[in-house]
């Protein structure tokens, strides 16, 4: 979420309160990077895409992976 906001100016998700926003980021797609920005290579697509990935197992274990 903080790349996307570093990259976009603003946040992933919305809603008035905090549980808006936890449940926008558990039941909305993740937004497009790319679409935000149209020059962010799919490389960083691809990893901000793993980053926000809904299920814990499937986003980076470590800062190597």
């Amino acid at each position: 979420c903080t790349l996307y906001r570093l990259l976009t100016g603003k946040t992933p998700y919305s809603g008035d309160t905090v549980m808006l926003k936890i449940m926008a980021h558990m039941n909305e797609p993740i937004p497009s990077l790319s679409e935000a920005r149209s020059d962010v290579p799919q490389e960083l697509e691809d990893l901000y895409r793993r980053m926000l990935a809904k299920e814990p197992n499937d986003r980076p274990q470590t800062m190597t992976a």
